[in-house]
């Protein structure tokens, strides 16, 4: 709770408090006051009234069928949508593009009681891309849902089976080849320059073939299983840890890098690539997380700044098609 929201709740009730009094003191004599339901309406705004920031995640569709197609489906689907009480724009672009914009409450009983209720805004996509439609927003159950119920009416209405091609590396996949995976995708970002990795997360999920040696041997201590780890820093791709730890079968499956656009006095862009499901390597997501501005000299600005919505899906199309771009070379059998 900030200074002002303070002020705010003592001058609802025609009191005026001063900047020297401590915060502590004036919560508690707040605490001793009664309280009734516009008190709670006022805290529940300001502790949950927070807009939630996702990851993003895309899909795509190889067909014919024209964008304009899920143009109807889409205000089917804002109508049934309003009934929930959301809020739904569609736009739609000279049949090149369209976006279903929906503002929406979700609700978190896991949470505190005044964060219950988060307010959240997806912007789904859907542009053509040569033979496919590709499909992008946030990576959540509410919007796959809502994908899946764009695409089975345009199926119907077509006659047409629709299947979702989704960024994920195969099963069989080396632990190697999987932080391969990364390491080719930071540096093939169109029209930026890789720079440094700052966050590192790897992963060595147990596996049956595990518990079945685990069985076999006689000197394995049981209950010791390491199945993921962080490192954080500068340089943290090329440390003596994250070998130490690839030597032990661990492979990356987040990683968080900076770039510049190859100007003379670029701006420094922070971009995260992770798999949700990192034991298989499914549920690709993507975020540029924003950037730091270009100070005199070498020295960038310490505060990030977000892009806009508008810079940060023209970004993340690039983080997309290098990831797809990484995935065919990797399996086509390049640079493993």
């Amino acid at each position: 709770m900030t200074n002002s929201d303070l002020r705010e709740l003592f001058l609802a009730r025609g009191v005026l408090i001063s900047k020297d009094s401590s915060r502590k003191s004036l919560a508690l004599h707040f605490s001793r006051l009664t309280h009734d339901y516009l008190d709670y309406d006022r805290l529940a705004r300001i502790f949950g009234n927070q807009t939630h920031r996702e990851k993003m995640a895309s899909s795509r569709i190889k067909t014919a069928i024209p964008i304009s197609a899920f143009e109807s489906s889409a205000h089917e689907l804002k109508a049934d949508l309003e009934k929930d009480g959301a809020v739904v724009k569609v736009y739609a672009t000279q049949g090149t593009r369209l976006d279903i914009e929906i503002k929406y409450q979700k609700l978190l009983f896991n949470k505190s009681e005044f964060r219950q209720v988060a307010n959240r805004v997806a912007i789904i996509s859907i542009q053509r891309d040569g033979d496919d439609l590709v499909f992008h927003g946030p990576h959540n159950d509410d919007v796959q849902e809502w994908v899946g119920q764009l695409a089975k009416v345009v199926s119907e209405k077509n006659g047409e089976d629709l299947e979702f091609s989704e960024i994920e590396l195969p099963p069989n996949f080396s632990a190697k080849q999987r932080s391969a995976f990364f390491t080719d995708l930071i540096k093939k970002v169109d029209g930026y320059q890789f720079s440094d990795v700052s966050d590192v997360y790897v992963s060595h999920p147990r596996t049956k073939d595990d518990d079945d040696e685990d069985e076999e041997s006689e000197s394995v201590q049981s209950g010791i299983h390491i199945s993921k780890a962080s490192l954080k820093g500068q340089g943290v791709l090329h440390s003596d840890e994250l070998r130490i730890l690839e030597g032990k079968g661990f492979y990356i499956s987040r990683v968080v890098w900076t770039s510049k656009n190859g100007s003379v006095d670029s701006d420094l862009y922070e971009f995260e690539a992770q798999f949700s499901s990192p034991e298989d390597c499914t549920g690709f997501t993507y975020l540029p997380r924003g950037f730091y501005r270009h100070l005199d000299g070498y020295d960038f600005s310490q505060n990030r700044i977000s892009f806009t919505s508008d810079e940060e899906y023209r970004l993340g199309k690039l983080i997309e098609s290098a990831a797809r771009a990484t995935l065919a070379k990797l399996i086509g059998g390049g640079n493993v």
